[in-house]
């Protein structure tokens, strides 16, 4: 399968031309082709293929175009495929299968052959890029200034493209064939002063000079012309050469010649295979071709050297005077470090010169490449070093390799990442796991140890497990590797628990810190004054934080704050500590490490509580209007709140309880009562005292055994528990919430005498104590139940005083759920318009809350609407929609809402007959939350 898009955009298989798609379809290809496999929103392709104006029906006709490209797209090929993903969608296509990668790839092939002096195999690439070409790239696509802006950069690709091969040919000593097409590519382009040069030189090589100053004259005349300029230095200085017939404007190799002698470097021959990292020494590459000091900064056990000499490898070519590693770890004196580049570049002693002036004298008329291994132990002295030589040196260039940056002036920073690990749910062989470069690494490695190992189904989940576990760190995944000699990977993943005492057993003739992790860590840590030692362990309490975190837990007074957060952020320049995402983090290893040096201190359990108390305030710091903030911070801060409550669970059962009841709403909006059902049990256990919070955890019991574990047989001993726990307190608020929970429950299980009457005297208690809050919630509950009996009037009005109370108090984003049951009463009642108006309401809250656990009833909604408005294609869709948002987070409908719905579902189903029927109802089932809710209100706001 193909896909060709330098030209008109289409689709080939088998060598037929397939046809994609109509203009808009095609524009939308080529923006998901243009971000190379990254989500783009489903906002920025509504600007780009709309040009900024979208019609109202725009949402819907971007999930048809999505749906008519994936149909197509799978019968091309099975492996391209276009992934909904938050906040859009994402293509993934093999980059051999569109004609614009392939391209790239062969015009950097073809400019690699060329620096090295290949000519001839330079030629024949440039020619193969450029005959992929078929027209202006992205024809067919409908107009807009994005892609024109894309057709305008790519157009002056190809050019560039076109100027190399042209120079490449120039070199093998075809001027005189590239005369004619020089003067027509001069003709259409006569601002590229590099095209215009081409065509002088060829013109003079074929011994017409005249004629190649009258080319010459013809730019200068039209640059003056239309814009007033005169020929820049190139095009002047060629002409002077041209006019003094200077010698080096021939021809200055024969063909097929070979270079007369290879550059000299001291890089070491490597003895194991470079696993991953291409682009990344592609980049690194095109770096030093437009900054002479580039340091490559990550923490120990990265992989920076190893990089560093790849590079250095793939550079020789373009540093005629050589690439030269010197090797730095070893001096503990950075006044040394000019000696040992003198010694590196085996420069002669000279009594009246130092040995940085004796350096800098032999490079100034030199072009090569230094690289500096491991610098971070004398970074400053580094630092000047390379400073004075770069400034004094103009061919010169550094490659630097160092746990923290040198900060000098011109320096680019080049942070070295992780390799690649395989994504959490990828378990299998068939499951891309072999694709990770983590992966890759250990098979590579692990095969040297034991021959015959390889990736298998019965290996391939704990090697995906150890990769992850690892963070694709290379030392680590090859220190685990090497343990496939004496130990399953089975046992190596289970081992890891202490990484520390595993992975020792390193080459014996690597440098000491790199023949454990242990010692690469401790190496780093050596380096830091006691102050960032003792913030850096401090900050192995967290999996992930921001700095108010940090200078909360990791100070010991208000004082120390400022300190703290300038001592974190030091660490990160020293590549302990991670920045990603607009937060911080440790590398699981480091924090390992880290975490051990902390217990060392005896500061552990200090430390940690202070951590769970900091996590239990950010868990009850939910502001009015700031619902979905707060759900955005806690979906943030999941796993410090699942490690606060872990350690509290085995540490202090009182601050437990409180972060389990902290944590409820979020575990109800987002579906984690699994999660929660553990913690309950275990607290109501092991917790004797009689109060408010076991009232609270019996009811938190109840609610989660009966709704989202789906076993109401259980539920109602620990309500009726708690309820009959809280009557005997003084504390009303616990009173009302155990009779809320225990309403709820006689609602949805048909019981709605005594639901009115336990919900009545939670009004009533709400009331007396002018509780705005709860008496909004009891007057929702009212609502509910009245609606259930179908006492729609009474309903509506509860619900209706319920919505204003909540609007008063500025709670309007809690109010999801009273709005969806009110726009059902309302609908029910013929106002088919504020109904939508209602439901849409709702949906957007949702949308704006993430994947709200309770708004799938919304879709209901709008499926009846729908429905009742005659369009039951679109409602059954959401009908789908809603059932498989209950079945992903494993609840199912109660019998009320069965009851209350149903009916308009099933004058749906007879509308459309059972087979469309179904077919609407599976391609509901078939979208994420996201869509089906953007499928909802795409309706709902055109009424179409």
């Amino acid at each position: 399968m193909d896909i060709q898009v330098l030209g008109p955009i289409q689709g080939s298989a088998d060598e037929r031309a397939v046809r994609l798609g109509g203009p808009k379809h095609l524009a939308m290809l080529a923006v998901l082709l243009l971000s190379s496999g990254r989500v783009v929103s489903r906002e920025r392709l509504l600007e780009l293929i709309w040009d900024g104006q979208p019609p109202v029906t725009a949402i819907h006709s971007l999930e048809v175009y999505v749906s008519d490209l994936r149909r197509v797209l799978k019968r091309l090929d099975t492996e391209c495929t276009i992934r909904s993903e938050p906040p859009g969608y994402a293509i993934s296509v093999r980059d051999e299968a569109i004609d614009l990668r392939r391209f790239e790839q062969l015009a950097r092939e073809g400019r690699r052959a060329l620096e090295r002096g290949d000519a001839q195999s330079a030629a024949l690439l440039l020619r193969e890029a450029l005959e992929l070409w078929r027209g202006p790239a992205f024809g067919g696509v409908a107009t807009n200034r994005f892609l024109e802006g894309e057709r305008a950069r790519l157009e002056a690709e190809r050019l560039d493209v076109v100027e190399d091969r042209v120079e490449a040919e120039m070199r093998l000593g075809q001027h005189a064939r590239l005369i004619g097409e020089l003067e027509g590519l001069v003709a259409e382009n006569p601002f590229r002063e590099r095209l215009c040069g081409q065509l002088m030189l060829a013109l003079y090589r074929a011994g017409r000079q005249a004629e190649s100053s009258s080319a010459y004259q013809a730019v200068r005349v039209r640059l003056a012309d239309e814009l007033g300029m005169d020929p820049g230095p190139y095009l002047q200085d060629l002409l002077v050469k041209i006019l003094r017939q200077d010698p080096s404007l021939e021809v200055q190799r024969r063909l097929g010649a070979e270079p007369e002698s290879l550059p000299v470097t001291n890089l070491p021959t490597p003895l194991t295979s470079f696993v991953g990292r291409k682009e990344a020494v592609d980049r690194i590459g095109q770096l030093l071709a437009r900054s002479r000091v580039v340091t490559l900064v990550g923490p120990g056990g990265i992989g920076k050297t190893r990089l560093a000499l790849e590079v250095g490898r793939g550079l020789l070519e373009r540093y005629p005077d050589g690439v030269w590693l010197t090797e730095l770890a070893s001096l503990t004196d950075g006044g040394l470090i000019p000696e040992a580049i003198r010694v590196t570049l085996r420069v002669s002693e000279a009594r009246s010169k130092s040995p940085i002036e004796a350096v800098t004298t032999y490079l100034q008329q030199r072009c090569l490449l230094i690289v500096l291994d491991n610098c971070e132990h004398i970074v400053e002295a580094a630092a000047h070093v390379v400073e004075k030589l770069a400034a004094r040196c103009p061919k010169v260039a550094f490659l630097v390799t160092s746990r923290e940056r040198l900060r000098i002036a011109g320096e680019q920073l080049w942070q070295v990442e992780p390799l690649t690990v395989p994504e959490a749910t990828s378990s299998g062989p068939n499951d891309n796991v072999a694709e990770s470069e983590a992966v890759q690494l250990f098979l590579d490695r692990a095969a040297l140890s034991r021959s015959s190992f390889g990736l298998t189904a019965a290996n391939s989940r704990a090697i995906s497990e150890i990769s992850r576990r690892l963070e694709g760190i290379p030392l680590a995944l090859e220190l685990a590797a090497a343990q496939v000699a004496t130990m399953s990977t089975d046992e190596i993943e289970r081992r890891l628990d202490d990484p520390f005492q595993l992975l020792t057993s390193g080459h014996r003739t690597a440098s000491h810190r790199h023949q454990t992790l242990m010692a690469a860590a401790q190496w780093s840590y050596d380096l830091l004054a006691e102050n960032q030692r003792l913030v850096f362990d401090r900050l192995s309490v967290f999996r992930g934080f921001d700095v108010e975190a940090a200078a909360t837990i990791c100070s010991m007074s208000i004082n120390e704050r400022g300190v703290c957060i300038a001592l974190t952020l030091g660490l990160v320049d020293k590549s302990l500590v991670r920045f990603e995402g607009g937060r911080y983090r440790l590398l699981e290893p480091l924090r390992s490490f880290a975490s051990e040096k902390l217990r060392s201190r005896g500061e552990t359990a200090l430390v940690q509580e202070r951590h769970c108390r900091y996590f239990l305030a950010v868990a009850r710091d939910r502001q009015p209007g700031e619902l979905a903030d707060w759900l955005k911070r806690m979906e943030a801060e999941r796993d410090n709140l699942r490690s606060a409550l872990g350690w509290a669970q085995d540490n202090d059962q009182e601050l437990a309880a409180q972060i389990v009841l902290a944590l409820d709403l979020w575990w109800r909006l987002r579906s984690h009562g699994g999660e929660a059902h553990p913690h309950l049990d275990a607290l109501l256990q092991n917790r004797e005292a009689q109060d408010a919070t076991r009232v609270r955890l019996l009811m938190n019991k109840g609610w989660y055994s009966w709704y989202a574990v789906s076993a109401p047989e259980a539920a109602v001993e620990p309500m009726e528990s708690a309820l009959a726990l809280a009557r005997t307190l003084d504390d009303p608020l616990a009173l009302i919430d155990a009779l809320f929970v225990r309403g709820r429950y006689a609602t949805h299980e048909g019981d709605p005498v005594q639901a009115r009457l336990l919900l009545e005297e939670a009004l009533e208690l709400a009331r007396s104590r002018g509780d705005q809050e709860r008496e909004a919630e009891a007057l929702h509950l009212l609502g509910v139940a009245d609606g259930a009996q179908l006492q729609l009037g009474r309903a509506r009005s509860e619900l209706e005083q319920s919505l204003e109370i909540r609007r008063s108090l500025n709670r309007s984003d809690e109010a999801a759920v009273t709005l969806q049951f009110l726009s059902g009463i309302v609908g029910a009642a013929g106002e088919l318009d504020r109904a939508r108006r209602l439901v849409a309401e709702a949906l957007e809250l949702g949308r704006q809350l993430g994947e709200h656990a309770y708004l799938h009833h919304a879709l209901d909604i709008a499926a009846g609407l729908a429905i009742l408005e005659g369009d039951a294609q679109r409602g059954l869709t959401l009908v789908g929609a809603a059932d498989a948002a209950l079945e992903r987070i494993g609840w199912s409908p109660t019998s009320v809402w069965d009851r209350l719905l149903e009916p308009y579902f099933q004058i749906g189903r007879e509308a459309l007959g059972s087979r469309d029927s179904a077919a609407a109802e599976q391609e509901g089932r078939r979208m994420n939350y996201v869509e089906a809710v953007e499928y909802g209100l795409a309706w709902l706001s055109t009424g179409t």
